[in-house]
Parts: C-alpha cells; sequence; structure tokens
C-alpha cells in the first residue's frame, strides 16, 4: 500500500507550571485555569520517550484535576 506521513506528537502547546496551572504569555498564570495532556507542552522538552506520553496525562492529570478542585472550593 501507500505510505502515509502522520503528526504522533508536537512537543508543544499551552505552557503549564508543575502545579499544571496555565501560564500567561505576559508571565505569571492564569488564576483558575488548569490543563494537562496531549494539549500541553514541555514536560518532555524536544524530544519524548515513546509511550510516555499516558504518564503525563495520569500524572498531571491528577494534579490538575485536585488543583482545580481546591481553587473552586478556596483552600
Amino acid at each position: 500500500g501507500e505510505e502515509q506521513i502522520y503528526v504522533h506528537t508536537t512537543l508543544d502547546g499551552i505552557l503549564t507550571d508543575a502545579q499544571a496551572q496555565v501560564r500567561a504569555q505576559t508571565g505569571g498564570v492564569i488564576p483558575g485555569l488548569f490543563a494537562a495532556g496531549e494539549v500541553v507542552g514541555g514536560i518532555f522538552g524536544f524530544d519524548r520517550l515513546g509511550g510516555a506520553g499516558i504518564t503525563n496525562c495520569l500524572v498531571m492529570g491528577r494534579i490538575a484535576g485536585q488543583r482545580a478542585a481546591e481553587f473552586q472550593s478556596g483552600t
């Protein structure tokens, strides 16, 4: 068959900190906005270990969920 090229990952996206808070382009964080998974960039830098994407989604997804719940409850 005919070979096709596809994008596996972009290694780029929304910039977040270690607490999954979305960073503003002007500096600082955007209060109450958290992101994780394939939409964020930065955890792997310019290269990604094969098979490590799900780990990023699970770990940072949990952190984002916890931080969002804390933000919502005001703690």
